[in-house]
């Protein structure tokens, strides 16, 4: 049992490091890109949340390792400062620890997809000029924003991983340690804003397509 959640720990944090990788914005003439300061921040945020999803399934995957001479030679309150009365809890694969993984696994597989199909015209704007952009083929077929999809699915898989009754972060009382307690709710807020951010981005993308392309985007629009 340990060992199978220890490798969907370490599996889940590979996989949401493959899907957070966000595109850098690149400038374009007609300014089509939502506020660039806003979306700066939005990368910002994604990628400590990236780290810190590695480092919490790094410690709670540790934790779990039945070695008396591996903590013969290190200190468990160091992985684990502030651990609550339900410590036992880290250790069962829990149906709401396997809904997180399979929404990261999803949501990664989704994401990785979109960046498949889109290739060379995927890139951090929200729309370059030009009909090559606009394709209904691979991930696209099914969903309007299949990138911003695996994005959402996999946020809220880590979230659900590591928050929460049998969570890491909840269960090792990261929030309440002083020295970490910013970072863990900067990234339990930061999940509310890359997801109202990544909506915002799809209202944006779709009125750009829609003065683009027409009766033909709203046919798609209505079909997908």
């Amino acid at each position: 049992m340990s060992l199978l959640k220890i490798f969907a720990l370490i599996s889940s944090a590979g996989l949401f490091s493959s899907a957070i990788g966000i595109p850098l914005p690149r400038a374009t003439a007609k300014g089509t890109h939502i506020d660039q300061m806003s979306h700066f921040m939005v990368l910002f945020l994604a990628y400590a949340s990236c780290g810190m999803v590695i480092a919490s399934s790094l410690c709670h995957a540790l934790l779990l390792v039945d070695a008396p001479r591996l903590w013969s030679y290190l200190d468990p309150s160091f992985f684990c400062p502030s651990p609550t009365l339900r410590l036992y809890s880290l250790v069962p694969i829990s149906p709401k620890f396997v809904l997180g993984t399979v929404l990261v696994m999803f949501g990664a597989a989704f994401r990785l997809w979109s960046h498949r199909t889109f290739s060379g015209a995927l890139r951090g704007d929200v729309l370059p000029a030009g009909e090559e952009a606009w394709i209904t083929t691979g991930s696209s077929a099914h969903v309007r924003h299949p990138s911003y999809l695996g994005l959402v699915l996999t946020l809220i898989g880590a979230h659900a991983i590591h928050f929460g009754a049998g969570g890491y972060v909840t269960e090792c009382g990261v929030e309440i340690v002083p020295a970490i307690r910013g970072l863990a709710w900067a990234w339990r807020v930061g999940i509310l804003v890359c997801l109202a951010y990544l909506f915002r981005r799809c209202d944006v993308e779709d009125a750009r397509m829609e003065s683009l392309f027409g009766n033909e985007w709203r046919r798609y629009r209505r079909d997908v």
